[in-house]
């Protein structure tokens, strides 16, 4: 069977210098995405590492997240950008 996460990509508002968001899952890139986003990955049940690479004038890494899917379950995740530190935060709602 599958398992699946969700990623909630909060809009940050107008960023410039932002050209590109990658979400990789287990180190690999799984699709680009953008602000604003609800996702779902689907993926085997099991332990994974979620984050998001963004590109830009810098190319900036958010923390790597580790969590433990289930077989027919959805794991939530948020993603939020901090205006501050120029990169995203993920958290396991």
């Amino acid at each position: 069977m599958v398992a699946e996460i969700t990623l909630d990509l909060s809009d940050p508002g107008n960023l410039i210098g932002i050209r590109k968001l990658e979400l990789m899952l287990d180190g690999k890139l799984n699709r680009d995405i953008n602000f604003g986003g609800n996702y779902k990955i689907e993926c085997a049940p099991g332990d994974h590492a979620v984050q998001i690479i963004t590109h830009g004038w810098l190319r900036r890494q958010s923390n790597v997240l580790r969590v433990a899917t289930s077989e027919g379950r959805s794991t939530k995740l948020i993603a939020q950008y901090s205006r501050l530190w120029g990169n995203i935060k993920l958290v396991q709602a």
